[in-house]
């Protein structure tokens, strides 16, 4: 299985909780995977490093965006993102405390940036307060 995008974030819990969003729906979850490092010594468990999507297909690439613009809007603290594509130099970094405050056509084109930078095509230039960079 090839990887398409990853998914990526300072904070282990908010990729696991990424994640657990993304593999509640069935159709996602066959082509979202949490993958995960040895942990530090001295520490339990693994360390979440990154959420790779492995297919490229309109359908999961919406489903995927979807997910992500939920989850973004239901965070109560902050959390930064950055989606890249693993075929391509397209990529976008998402803070939530701008997601929040989205008027519609902002949050329109965040969605597309998203979903741009997930299937590879290059981001398109987002205002300085449209909250997202690519």
């Amino acid at each position: 299985m090839s990887i398409v995008a990853t998914i990526e974030t300072d904070a282990s819990a908010d990729l696991r909780d990424l994640h657990a969003w993304l593999t509640e729906d069935q159709e996602l979850r066959a082509w979202v995977e949490l993958v995960e490092s040895p942990p530090p010594e001295g520490t339990l468990g693994p360390v979440a490093d990154l959420v790779q999507i492995a297919v490229e297909s309109p359908e999961v690439v919406a489903g995927v965006t979807s997910v992500i613009i939920a989850w973004l809007r239901f965070r109560r603290s902050d959390v930064k993102i950055k989606i890249k594509n693993t075929r391509s130099t397209s990529q976008v970094d998402v803070s939530v405390t701008r997601v929040k405050g989205l008027d519609g056509a902002q949050l329109g084109e965040l969605t597309g940036q998203i979903k741009r930078a997930i299937s590879g095509e290059p981001p398109n230039e987002i205002p300085p307060d449209g909250g997202a960079g690519g």
